[in-house]
């Protein structure tokens, strides 16, 4: 039976970290992969040269879908039986959370930032919220753990 492995992706490079051990557990497992961006428009607005509130419409949400549907076409996956790409708009950590749970996945695979101390005070992490809340396995790696992982070969244990 193939694994379902949910692989969030923010479209940094620090997130595709991640997708050197995916690649490596793919090779080993039979794995579905479901690659998920999440677009969260910001809650705050701007003003133009004038004064005049500047507030993320539609539009703009639907540009940010787009961009993000073709920063996952880019995303070589590896060795995956089947491979999904999508988007959802919201708050990250409750749609990783979600999908998660909606597509039955048996595993969450993604990296952390590694923030830490007042970075990590005034904005979070997405990660542990995952962690804390997710009803799923979560692997997560820092970017330079998956970085000596690929390097070395040493994928999955």
């Amino acid at each position: 039976m193939a694994q379902k492995v949910l692989v969030p992706l923010d479209g940094s490079p620090l997130s595709a970290t991640v997708l050197a051990w995916v690649r490596s557990f793919a090779a080993l497992v039979p794995t579905d992969l479901y690659l998920l961006q999440v677009v969260a428009p910001p809650v705050s607005y701007s003003t133009d040269a004038f004064g005049a509130v500047q507030v993320p419409g539609p539009a703009d949400v639907q540009r940010w879908q787009d961009e993000a549907r073709q920063t996952l076409e880019a995303v070589d996956p590896g060795p995956a039986r089947t491979v999904s790409r999508l988007v959802r708009v919201g708050s990250p950590a409750e749609e990783i959370v979600q999908a998660a749970a909606e597509l039955g996945a048996d595993l969450i695979a993604m990296s952390t930032h590694g923030r830490t101390g007042l970075a990590r005070l005034a904005l979070g992490s997405v990660t542990e919220q995952v962690v804390r809340r997710a009803a799923r396995p979560v692997v997560v790696l820092r970017p330079s753990e998956a970085g000596l992982a690929a390097e070395s070969g040493s994928g999955p244990r």
